[in-house]
């Protein structure tokens, strides 16, 4: 179990990934990628407005959170 940006209070059950801000979805990809992960739960708002669910989608990359489409309606406080 891996968390990004994970806290010391995370640690004891997941390992905590660093170097890679939650909001660079093309690094975040790549690690991904690299580390052989198969499933992804976002929770940030940030990376989910910036399309990090479709990007994984794209890559063959199990995602648990809205697209970047239905993120806009949480991330945008002036979504008409």
């Amino acid at each position: 179990l891996y968390c990004l940006p994970g806290n010391a209070g995370i640690a004891s059950v997941a390992e905590n990934v660093s170097g890679i801000s939650v909001t660079d979805v093309p690094k975040i990809v790549e690690w991904c990628k690299e580390n052989k992960i198969d499933f992804v739960c976002v929770g940030p708002e940030d990376p989910l407005t910036k399309g990090v669910v479709d990007e994984l989608d794209k890559a063959g990359i199990l995602a648990f959170g809205p697209t970047a489409a239905a993120a806009e309606l949480e991330g945008s406080k002036a979504f008409v």
